[in-house]
């Protein structure tokens, strides 16, 4: 077999890998319809490629090769499901039964560096070895244990851990639950996927042994060489040491330094993140590096010399997948040089990807790992036709502009799909920023390098790039303030992004499509836009999130939004944001604060900053505030959306859309007497908050169901609701509650269980 049909085998296996994964990762594994499905897909897509190929491939091989390659994905689909991690039988988390938490005591080993959370906590992997639910911290467990637990400590007795340190600590031990809400992060499969099926919420940590020697141990010299300055840092600065951190992070990756949360979102929406981790990008620069101090020297020693380097630069970055792809790429080229053959950058990317997923197959669906990998073919594929049609420009100018757009466009359609947002000037950002990205990525390494030697020069050598280093996150922050810098567009599904991947691959393929590539652009574009167009334009959905405080509930009838509550800055980070962005929500034609406290309009600030809100109101009588007020009997009205205030005291709200009509109840307990009648109109969902609920209430109103915005629902009133035979949902069993017109109230948890 040639080169060509090596690399369709290499590919056929890593789709195969991915197919695997397409119903989920359940520890169940794959069902038997869905095994069929899988093998008759690979099936007949060989068939279909050996009749197009002996059409259109002169040298196209035959049907045996293509029985192969369908034989290699389905073997490929097999080993991912395989490999998927399951709980033994002695695993820590088989001690909790489902959804339960218990203090505990666990006594295990470090196996990764702390790393600062979104709470503000640090979060280790750590590996149990005993365990006991009773007893002082001093004491050892009782019974032995295996597992590997998800670990959360407080800042405050975070410090001075590491990687091979025999730790006791005393907390929560839990088991976690799938998410609640639509566009929420699945914790859960997180863990799963990493081999851990318990959590710990530790409050108190003892030290039991020093921790083993380890590339921590280097990073640390080197952060430290780097973070330190000549002069005291500004405390009126907005990221105290932002430059060094900036550099670290550049060089070594986010395990290697706590980025603030703030600086890592400015780099985000500013379509420039990857700058902040280590990739192939700086592979490269360290390869350079050693070629160029080994010129003189024979091309044995320039091998040895440049596979140490990267070898040492790999173990430094915590052997990333990203960075470990990049890692063979260069193991590939140093070969070439030495044997003196001309290395073939397709077949080493693919080359390189197989023996990863060969080794931890599971890679395939981490994302760090599919950006590295699309960005990397689309440099392969795509750069030199971009440079072709750039040409009229100067070089470097050319190269510049080049670069993020061929990295951007195999990318996006991936990024759409995971985080339903498109920063709107990235290649702008990436071609403006690159000049100042080499100085850094070269920079840092050399302050790495001799702050193994002499920590004084590399902090000399890093204080040499604070001035570009504040040179780019002033740029990062200008395009963050133009206007819609980050764009929410819904969330792309799975098999659209495949077709446009088809697409491109097509075009990529085929000189007869490569030259009508404009009809394949605008197909692709069309796949992508058309959808989001078209659901907001017909999409009527009323969804109550699972939340802890007040009820928060998001209107949407076909482009028209208003939201209920949610001023939260935690409810804002972790359960309104992911969902508008999901559904390609960039502004809210009304937010109502209602049933709450009264609150000023600054508290919607942290909403303001992903989108922008037309209208504010409040319940509550508000003093210098521009937000209106829904007073009593007052109806607020958008499109077929109505909104009325008919009881103060409790607080009631009254929603209507279409023929659904809502009533939202502050309070569920015992009625006062009301300002008006609510029972003038079927109630179709009654939404109340607590887990009480006065049977009173279900005469006054009788609702055809009913929603309790708790993590508890009373016994009591669940018998109320059955003997009145009332359909009834609570979030905290339930999860968020969704209404459409096709398939009325849906649980969040039970329509998307994660097995």
């Amino acid at each position: 077999m040639n080169r060509t049909c090596w690399n369709l085998i290499s590919g056929a296996y890593i789709a195969g890998l991915f197919s695997g994964c397409l119903w989920g990762l359940s520890p169940r594994g794959l069902g038997l319809i869905q095994w069929c499905w899988l093998i008759v897909g690979w099936i007949v897509l060989s068939f279909v490629m050996a009749i197009a190929s002996s059409h259109f491939w002169l040298r196209a091989p035959r049907w045996q090769f293509w029985l192969i390659i369908s034989l290699v994905g389905i073997l490929a689909a097999g080993y991912v499901q395989f490999r998927l991690p399951r709980a033994n039988r002695d695993d820590v988390s088989q001690l909790l039964s489902n959804q339960q938490s218990r203090p505990a005591i666990v006594i295990g080993r470090v196996l990764s560096e702390p790393q600062l959370t979104q709470n503000s906590r640090r979060r280790f992997w750590l590996k149990a070895e005993r365990l006991s639910f009773t007893g002082k911290i001093a004491k050892h467990g009782e019974k032995i244990v295996r597992g590997k637990l998800y670990v959360t400590i407080p800042v405050t007795v975070g410090n001075n851990l590491y990687p091979g340190q025999k730790l006791a600590v005393r907390g929560s031990l839990y088991i976690p639950r799938p998410p609640s809400n639509p566009g929420a992060f699945n914790f859960k499969a997180y863990l799963a996927i990493n081999g851990s099926f318990a959590g710990l919420k530790g409050a108190e940590v003892e030290i039991l042994s020093p921790p083993t020697w380890g590339f921590w141990q280097v990073r640390k010299r080197i952060v430290n060489a780097q973070l330190s300055r000549f002069r005291d840092t500004d405390p009126t600065t907005e990221f105290p040491q932002a430059e060094r951190i900036i550099i670290s992070s550049m060089v070594m990756g986010r395990q290697a330094i706590d980025l603030p949360p703030l600086l890592r979102t400015e780099f985000t929406q500013a379509g420039l993140s990857h700058i902040l981790t280590a990739s192939g990008f700086h592979v490269a620069l360290v390869l350079g590096f050693c070629l160029t101090i080994t010129r003189a020297v024979s091309g044995k020693v320039t091998f040895i010399v440049c596979l140490s380097g990267l070898i040492f630069y790999v173990g430094l970055t915590g052997c990333q997948p990203s960075v470990l792809r990049a890692g063979l790429m260069g193991v590939g080229m140093l070969v070439g040089l030495l044997t003196e053959r001309k290395v073939r950058p397709l077949g080493s990317l693919l080359l390189a990807g197989t023996l990863l997923l060969l080794w931890n197959p599971l890679w395939v669906i981490n994302l760090g790992f599919q950006l590295s990998f699309l960005a990397t073919f689309g440099l392969i594929v795509s750069l030199p036709a971009l440079q072709r049609y750039l040409d009229w420009l100067p070089p470097a100018i050319a190269t510049s502009i080049a670069l993020p757009i061929a990295a951007s466009l195999w990318t996006l359609p991936l990024l759409m799909h995971q985080f339903s947002t498109v920063a709107s000037y990235s290649i702008l950002a990436n071609s403006v920023a690159a000049p100042l990205v080499t100085v850094l990525g070269l920079g840092g390494i050399l302050s790495a390098i001799f702050a193994l030697m002499m920590p004084q020069a590399g902090t000399a050598i890093a204080s040499l790039l604070d001035f570009p280093a504040w040179g780019l996150i002033q740029w990062v922050k200008l395009i963050g303030h133009l206007p819609g810098s980050f764009y929410a567009v819904g969330k792309l599904s799975l098999g659209i992004m495949l077709l446009v991947y088809g697409l491109m691959l097509l075009v990529w393929c085929s000189h007869w499509w490569r030259q009508r590539w404009h009809l394949v652009a605008l197909a692709a574009l069309t796949l992508i836009i058309l959808p989001i167009f078209y659901n907001r334009l017909t999409l009527i959905q009323i969804t109550v999130f699972a939340t802890r405080t007040a009820p928060v509930i998001v209107i949407q009838d076909r482009g028209t939004v208003v939201l209920i509550n949610g001023k939260e800055e935690a409810i804002v980070k972790y359960t309104l944001s992911p969902f508008l962005a999901q559904q390609g929500i960039n502004q809210i034609n009304a937010a109502i604060d209602w049933g709450t406290k009264p609150s000023d309009e600054a508290n919607w600030s942290g909403l303001e900053r992903d989108l922008t809100i037309q209208h504010k109101y409040s319940t509550f009588p508000q003093k210098d505030s521009s937000m209106g007020q829904l007073s009593l009997n007052h109806t607020l009205r958008l499109n077929n959306i109505s909104l009325e205030v008919i009881n103060i005291n409790p607080s009631i709200l009254r929603l209507q859309l279409n023929d659904q009509n809502w009533i939202l109840l502050a309070s569920g307990k015992k009625p006062r007497p009301l300002a008006s009648s609510i029972s003038d109109a079927l109630t179709s969902v009654l939404v109340w908050r607590g887990s009480q609920l006065d049977k009173t209430w279900l005469k006054i109103i009788s609702p055809k169901s009913a929603i309790a915005v708790s993590g508890y629902l009373d016994p009591n009133t669940q018998n109320a609701l059955i003997a009145e035979e009332i359909q009834y949902y609570w979030t905290g069993r339930d999860g968020a509650i969704q209404w459409t017109p096709q398939k009325q109230l849906q649980s969040f948890i039970k329509r998307n269980r994660w097995e």
